[in-house]
């Protein structure tokens, strides 16, 4: 069986990187293609179990304390099997950080290698910014983002890197790292995307 043409993209990446921005742009350029935030799965999967109108804000100040362990199994369960529904008939990318900054420091929520291997994304992409260039981003619009120091920055960008090699490890999928500190360096991410995606 030949494989397939379409691409399942693991995209991730600090807060405020651009992440979103890079998604809604390669959805724009691309018919073929479906996102997949996961942040937007777990807050709709939050306010039907739990009965609650839960914005991303919310959720973003209070994530330890609103989400279980067993919300984020759900989540990941329901995003491979329709990753896998999917995957044959169209391109795929997942905006996800598990990587949290909380009020007690840092908590990492990634894939079991059980549930990673399940979801078998083709290609790993981490977006990353100077600490500096971050903490700008949040400050000027924080949607509930927790403000952190340089040093805090630096190891959230560091540690989602960390998750981002395991997976891609773990995978035997290539792993591509891409500088969006600017607006130059952005296109230079999309338009390499994007030529996958064509």
């Amino acid at each position: 069986m030949p494989p397939s043409p379409y691409k399942v993209i693991y995209l991730t990446g600090p807060p405020a990187v651009g992440k979103t921005t890079l998604v809604k742009r390669l959805q724009k350029a691309c018919a073929e293609l479906d996102i997949f935030v996961y942040s937007e799965l777990l807050t709709q999967h939050l306010e039907r179990t739990k009965k609650t109108n839960l914005s991303q804000k919310k959720l973003r100040m209070n994530s330890a304390h609103i989400v279980m362990p067993e919300d984020i199994e759900k989540v990941d369960q329901f995003l491979i099997d329709e990753t896998n529904r999917l995957r044959s008939t169209r391109h795929i990318i997942i905006d996800s950080h598990p990587v949290t900054k909380e009020d007690y420091g840092f908590r990492i929520t990634a894939f079991s290698i059980p549930l990673l291997l399940a979801l078998k994304p083709t290609v790993i992409c981490m977006l990353y910014a100077d600490a500096g260039e971050i903490i700008k981003r949040i400050a000027k619009h924080p949607k509930g983002r927790p403000i952190a120091n340089v040093y805090e920055t630096s190891l959230h960008c560091s540690m989602q890197a960390n998750v981002a090699t395991i997976y891609g490890i773990q995978l035997g999928a290539p792993i591509y790292f891409f500088n969006a500190s600017t607006a130059v360096d952005i296109d230079v991410a999309f338009n390499k995307i994007a030529s996958w995606l064509s």
